[in-house]
Formats: structure tokens, C-alpha cells, sequence
């Protein structure tokens, strides 16, 4: 079976995850929410292990006291999405 790619195991709580960065770029508190976790930059991290590229980009906010703090902004790599792609996943 030349050219077969396989998918490797995921948790629901990572498919979950994959599902959504299909879609596009996505916030960490919006990927908490969806994986069904509090530490989404773990899946994350537990996914990337996996071989699955994945962008962090670092978005400046302010919290609810006015003071300066960050939060991720995750999306697939170019290599991320076709890995997905290769295991027939796709928006």
C-alpha cells in the first residue's frame, strides 16, 4: 500500500482539537472549551508529539484589571495540514 498514511491514535479530546484547527486559527480559551479541557496548550503539545505541525502565535490583550498580559493563537502548518489531509480528514 504505497502512499497510505496512518492516522495515528488519538484521544476525543485531541480529535476534538484537530477537528476545530481544520476549520482555522483558533484561541486557546475557544480550544479549552471545544477539547473539553483546561490546558489546551497541553493537547497541543501531546499532538504536535504526534507529528501534527501546529503555529502558536502570541496575541497581546489586556485582562479584565487593564494590565497587559497574552494568550495563543493556534493554526495548522502547511506539513500539519496535509498530515491531516493524508488521513482523510478536511473541513
Amino acid at each position: 500500500m504505497s502512499g497510505c498514511v496512518v492516522a495515528p491514535r488519538l484521544s476525543t479530546r485531541q480529535i476534538r482539537a484537530v477537528v476545530r484547527l481544520v476549520k482555522g486559527e483558533v484561541d486557546r480559551e475557544e480550544l479549552d472549551r471545544i477539547a473539553g479541557s483546561t490546558n489546551s496548550p497541553d493537547i497541543v503539545r501531546q499532538l504536535r508529539r504526534k507529528g501534527i505541525g501546529i503555529n502558536m502565535q502570541r496575541i497581546d490583550a489586556l485582562d479584565r484589571d487593564g494590565r497587559a498580559c497574552w494568550f495563543g493563537r493556534y493554526s495548522l502548518t502547511p506539513n500539519g495540514r496535509l498530515a491531516v489531509q493524508q488521513w482523510g480528514w478536511s473541513a
